[in-house]
């Protein structure tokens, strides 16, 4: 009986591994989308310049 009831205990302990790592992958793939649409605070500078830039060229031309 002792056997029997570890090895379900196995068995439920594996499927909610398989379930909780399909909910992290739906999770991460969620926020990578998410990550995609937010701009870092890295890029800010970067975007400012360029902008400043294309209008510098775009007054002169």
């Amino acid at each position: 009986k002792e056997i029997f009831e570890n090895h379900s205990l196995n068995v439920n302990i594996s499927q909610n591994k398989k379930l909780l790592s399909k909910v992290q992958k739906d999770y991460e793939k969620h926020n990578k989308g998410l990550k995609l649409l937010f701009i870092s605070p890295k890029m800010i500078p970067f975007l400012i310049l360029i902008v400043s830039l294309f209008s510098i060229v775009k007054i002169f031309s």
